[in-house]
């Protein structure tokens, strides 16, 4: 696992002046379990870290290291509410790329299924 999660996870609970115990029965797990998390020595399952961004409201690429932004923005939360729109749609709204390339229209399937996928695995479906 990342030592940056254990890391992220630790600094998190601390800046809210948590403890394990309160957080672990929180999210579900059980303490020593979560402490594994913390320590780098336990990897989350999606959903629990699902359940860890939420709980510290922050996302769960700033849980992994991907990036070092907490919080979304609203492009990318207005991005998230539009995912059932076609990739035609999506390319006139948006201008998604990484690294500076443009998204292939199969990235871009690739992200929005990943996002229903999410949606599902934490039960936050569109009403």
């Amino acid at each position: 696992m990342s030592d940056i999660m254990g890391k992220r996870l630790r600094y998190l609970r601390d800046k809210k002046g948590l403890s394990q115990k309160f957080v672990a029965e929180k999210i579900g797990v059980k303490n020593n379990t979560l402490s594994g998390y913390e320590a780098g020595d336990r990897e989350p399952s999606s959903e629990i870290l699902a359940k860890l961004a939420q709980f510290y409201e922050v996302t769960t690429d700033y849980l992994i290291g991907v990036t070092d932004f907490q919080y979304r923005t609203k492009e990318q939360d207005d991005f998230i509410n539009d995912v059932d729109l076609s990739i035609r749609e999506v390319r006139e709204k948006y201008n998604i790329s990484y690294e500076g390339e443009p998204l292939s229209d199969e990235e871009l399937k690739g992200i929005m299924a990943w996002i229903k996928a999410n949606r599902i695995i934490t039960g936050e479906q569109k009403k």
